[in-house]
């Protein structure tokens, strides 16, 4: 995968050189690359619900095999890695009989993680379609789209681009025997102090739900806020940390 550049580039997880720092910092210098155009940015945080244990075989074993090229006995060596598999269920000491497991993949072995990222590799080409700015760390997802804070529409025509997106990403997840965690799901709406606040969007529709913007998200144990401060995750050094990821980016 790494030869043929078939990993997604906006995926840090599970790969060499690549963590939860590149994918901060990527989304971190996007984000105040629009801020110091004077611009503002929506940024959804996206994350699912058991994604590893979910995961439908026949599915993934057609991505392995039409996406990433892998065929024949090798391909037959990955199906019986994932199909001969049993569990059993222990309470208070009672031990349930054996069943075979029909989907998921172990996520303590070599190869899970791994194969939950080929699974995953076809969302990168839909978030594409919609032409959205992501970032993508195992079954964290994060959309962003920047908007004109001088144009009183411009907010909402990015909202409603991004909620076609989120439909169109939900469509892909039920296809693919996946969960939106919505109650999980926040959102940030992101600008200068100085910036004016008029005419940003209230909520942004998720399924069946109106998700109101936070004041500020986790987000891969680093907290952001609507101003991209970083106080709240270095309430005493957040300027001078906030310049050194600056300048790092910059090198």
């Amino acid at each position: 995968m790494r030869e043929n550049y078939l990993y997604m580039p906006l995926q840090s997880a599970y790969r060499q050189n690549c963590s939860t720092e590149t994918a901060l910092l990527h989304v971190h210098d996007s984000v105040i690359q629009s801020i110091d155009e004077r611009k503002g940015v929506i940024l959804l945080l996206i994350d699912l619900s058991a994604a590893f244990d979910t995961i439908d075989h026949a599915i993934l074993l057609s991505t392995l095999s039409n996406t990433i090229g892998v065929k024949d006995r090798c391909l037959s060596w990955f199906a019986v890695y994932l199909q001969h598999r049993q569990y059993t269920v222990l309470i208070a000491g009672e031990q349930s009989k054996s069943h075979k497991l029909t989907c998921g993949i172990p996520q303590g072995s070599v190869l899970g993680p791994l194969l939950f990222t080929i699974y995953m590799t076809p969302l990168s080409s839909l978030l594409k379609l919609h032409g959205m700015t992501y970032h993508l760390f195992a079954d964290d997802t994060q959309l962003f789209q920047e908007f004109s804070l001088s144009d009183n529409t411009s907010p909402e025509i990015a909202i409603r681009k991004m909620e076609r997106c989120v439909i169109s990403i939900r469509q892909w997840m039920k296809t693919n025997m996946l969960k939106l965690n919505d109650d999980k799901t926040e959102i940030l709406i992101i600008r200068q102090k100085s910036a004016h606040q008029h005419h940003l969007p209230e909520s942004v529709r998720i399924g069946n739900t109106n998700v109101t913007p936070n004041t500020h998200a986790r987000n891969l144990g680093v907290t952001f806020d609507c101003n991209m401060s970083l106080e709240r995750t270095f309430p005493e050094q957040h300027t001078t940390i906030s310049t050194a990821l600056d300048a790092f980016v910059a090198i």
